[in-house]
């Protein structure tokens, strides 16, 4: 049920853990998880071994059919993590990169090296490349048209007579014949004889759509989005359409396997042609992630690669698929919710996973969850929140199972929690809001234009909505009409959003971070400068910006910035940042997820440096709490403390410890009770440890 609501008023409650200013603290490590990647090519060498390559997350290779994979490693960083293409040949693997040409292995995929250099292109970025089986002849095609080299790579000529200026997306070599399919104009062919190239889409209704074009021993086909699947003619000179039995035309590949194809649809999964009834039948069985956008074969089994899923294989006995991606950590991170030792990672196209030891392993987390597409993740007293492309999904046995929870049709792109007010986003420019759990939702507001609402924030009880394309809203507590609120800022696609210390903060599309003057009614731009920033994060006292291979700390409200990124994956995208009760946890597109300690050396600046204070987490069991809380800390030295409770407001409820305790740990609890002897209402409450010139702080939810 939806209803138009005249009136919001909530609080945000952003839990976190205060760090020292003007300090670069954090000590990367990877999870090793979770588990997934997406596809972009995949091929098997002669000698049995599978090579998968991926969009940003680089090359694997499987010696075991796909059972585990190990990330191979390349020379040069800048190259290593989009892998456009592959080719196999009798003794040797090509791989075509993203910027650094193409790469050969001579030992079956387990080590590469450089090429030669392709003629007048400084950043080759290679998407399609073909091979002859035996010799060393080979052909790559980029934005630099075709280039063949017949000595292995090590000298590349140009051969692009004929093709119009537009990339070349992939190539087939169907004996020695070699076909080109570009970006707009459609598939040429080249004549040996001539030596140019000339067009050849006889038969296709349009050269829009198109996916790839894929040679077997007698038949070449091309798949597109246009019109599904066909195949050349005897006469080598027209195109046929073969697609009966599709009930959907998105066709991204097709692979044939002992002369039985297989086609992978974006979205509908894998499909095999059936020649007794000249018709393509479904086979689907186990395949959760239906966006198949590449095809190989090892022996008699197809694999599929999937957006943001990994790799299955195909068992032909029993019909059924089978993920295959133990060691595959290249899964695209989009959004984190870290709360205490719990951590969520939502993925573009692999779902949830879910960690209970503070990311040392990972659960795959989508029984029940509707839409593998998770765009954002809140929590509240009830359970954990999944917005997805097909609305919200919710757990509350730590993502065991998932049921809807309402807004199902909806892409739902951003959310956050204040006590029990759930506010959610969608594509199509509306905010919704519930107070019960998400079985009902209202929609906030009128007046948003129709676009994404990528992010949302509270900052007092005024709420803010970021809209791609259209720049970022205001509805205050009494309002109930959205209110543009661009001026000064450099374009009008925002990334990312945050509340920070009271001020509202923005990550732009190119332009760095801008904080909201809210005196003059305009946006600020305060650094880092000349940076996407796709992930915006408030962590105690530091606000956190992460770009493309970049992570930046302020402490001073954006004054100032500190590198925070050394020793995160390079070249990834810091997409999305949250603090754990110990750990502050990075999700990096192509690269899983990455934690570092946030636990606080506080100093008594009466002292020695050296006499530290070591601040270790607090911890609050169980939370959320009816009847009883157990707070624990410990303490590096004797140390004066102040243990509290404080509301939202800023209030002192209660006060657990005051005065000085041995180093060690330390426990109290929390009962309910508030300092004059009443019961604390239900809601959200701060547990704030200070120590001499420190402050550690948690958050609780007290339920009544």
């Amino acid at each position: 049920m939806r209803r138009s609501m005249s009136l919001f008023a909530a609080v945000l409650v952003v839990s976190c853990l205060l760090a020292s200013p003007g300090k670069a603290a954090y000590d990367w490590t990877f999870t090793e998880g979770p588990e997934g990647a997406i596809v972009t090519c995949i091929d098997a060498t002669s000698r049995g071994t599978l090579l998968v390559g991926t969009d940003n997350g680089g090359l694997y290779r499987s010696t075991d059919a796909g059972e585990t994979w190990i990330s191979v490693e390349f020379p040069w960083p800048c190259c290593n993590y989009h892998i456009g293409s592959l080719a196999a040949g009798e003794a040797v693997v090509y791989a075509g990169t993203w910027g650094g040409g193409v790469a050969r292995s001579d030992d079956d995929g387990e080590t590469w090296y450089t090429t030669g250099s392709i003629p007048d292109e400084g950043y080759p970025i290679v998407l399609g490349l073909a091979v002859c089986r035996y010799g060393e002849t080979v052909y790559a095609g980029g934005q630099f048209g075709v280039a063949r080299s017949d000595d292995g790579g090590a000298s590349w000529t140009l051969m692009s007579d004929g093709l119009p200026s537009e990339w070349v997306q992939t190539l087939a070599l169907r004996g020695t014949v070699l076909y080109a399919r570009l970006g707009e104009s459609g598939v040429y062919r080249f004549d040996p004889e001539s030596g140019a190239w000339s067009a050849w889409s006889e038969g296709l209704p349009s050269t829009q759509g198109m996916q790839s074009i894929t040679a077997t021993a007698d038949a070449l086909f091309l798949s597109t989005h246009a019109g599904g699947v066909y195949h050349l003619d005897c006469n080598d000179s027209a195109w046929v359409v073969m697609n009966s039995g599709f009930y959907s035309h998105g066709v991204d590949c097709v692979v044939e396997i002992d002369r039985t194809l297989y086609a992978g649809l974006m979205g509908d999964g894998a499909w095999r042609w059936n020649p007794g009834v000249w018709s393509w039948e479904e086979v689907n069985d186990g395949l959760w992630n239906r966006d198949v956008r590449k095809m190989g074969k090892l022996g008699l089994s197809p694999f599929a690669g999937t957006w943001g899923a990994g790799v299955f294989r195909l068992d032909p006995s029993t019909d059924t698929w089978t993920a295959e991606t133990e060691g595959m950590t290249g899964a695209p991170i989009i959004v984190l919710l870290a709360d205490g030792a719990d951590v969520y990672a939502g993925t573009e196209g692999g779902g949830v996973s879910f960690s209970s030891d503070q990311g040392d392993n990972w659960i795959h987390s989508i029984d029940g969850l509707g839409n593998v597409w998770v765009w954002s993740l809140a929590r509240d007293a009830e359970g954990v929140y999944a917005g997805t492309w097909n609305g919200v999904f919710k757990t509350t046995n730590q993502g065991q199972t998932w049921s809807e929870s309402g807004l199902q049709g909806d892409g739902v792109f951003s959310m956050i929690a204040s006590g029990s007010i759930l506010v959610a986003g969608t594509y199509g420019g509306q905010v919704y809001s519930s107070t019960n759990g998400g079985t009902s939702w209202d929609e906030v507001g009128t007046g948003l234009p129709n676009g994404n609402v990528s992010g949302l924030a509270l900052v007092g009880t005024t709420l803010y909505a970021a809209v791609w394309d259209n720049g970022v809203y205001v509805l205050p507590d009494t309002e109930t009409v959205w209110t543009s609120i661009s001026t000064g800022l450099p374009d009008l696609h925002p990334r990312s959003m945050a509340e920070h210390a009271g001020t509202l903060f923005l990550g732009t599309e190119s332009k760095g971070v801008y904080k909201w003057n809210e005196a003059a009614a305009s946006w600020d731009s305060c650094g880092p400068w000349d940076m996407t920033v796709w992930s915006l994060a408030s962590v105690g006292d530091r606000l956190l910006a992460g770009g493309w291979g970049t992570l930046h700390a302020s402490a001073d409200t954006g004054q100032t910035w500190s590198d925070e990124h050394p020793g995160l994956g390079e070249w990834y995208a810091v997409r999305t940042l949250a603090a754990g009760s110990e750990n502050l946890f990075a999700g990096l597109w192509g690269s899983g997820v990455w934690r570092a300690p946030i636990a606080i050396s506080a100093v008594d600046e009466g002292t020695d440096a050296g006499a530290e204070v070591s601040l270790r987490a607090l911890k609050v069991n169980p939370n959320p709490f009816a009847s009883d809380a157990s707070i624990s800390f410990r303490l590096g030295q004797r140390t004066s403390v102040d243990l509290a409770v404080y509301d939202p407001s800023g209030r002192r409820v209660a006060t657990l410890a005051s005065g000085t305790l041995l180093a060690g740990p330390h426990e109290r609890t929390w009962n309910g009770t508030t300092s004059s002897g009443g019961k604390a209402a239900a809601g959200v409450y701060f547990i704030r440890l200070k120590t001499d010139g420190k402050t550690l702080t948690t958050k609780t939810v007290h339920l009544r």
